[in-house]
């Protein structure tokens, strides 16, 4: 990914040389991909590296092509960032009682 040179300039000035390369190297490199599997429409296993503090998130291999897949137009399964499911271990350390809750992110 090419970067605005502008924007190279301030960033490098403003993290310093050796973040800012470790930054560029990361831009270079393939992103993550992960799912969070929904146990309430299905029970199977997806091959693959848990994500520690999510219990139905998983880390795949490769990327598929997920329009292609009858289980994800089913809702087996979202693709979903696994930064974004840390709230389950939040959620599990900090509430202790029963509670029901409205995700209003999509």
């Amino acid at each position: 990914m090419k970067l605005p040179s502008e924007f190279e300039a301030r960033t490098l000035e403003w993290m310093g040389e050796e973040t800012y390369r470790a930054l560029e190297a990361a831009l270079q490199t393939e992103p993550p991909v992960s799912i969070r599997v929904n146990r309430t429409k299905w029970s199977g296993e997806v091959a693959g590296e848990p994500v520690l503090w999510a219990s139905a998130g998983v880390y795949l291999s490769q990327r598929p092509t997920f329009t292609f897949d009858p289980l994800f137009h089913a809702g087996c399964y979202y693709v979903q960032e696994a930064s974004s499911m840390f709230v389950e271990q939040v959620l599990r350390t900090y509430i202790t009682g029963p509670v029901v809750m409205l995700d209003l992110c999509a």
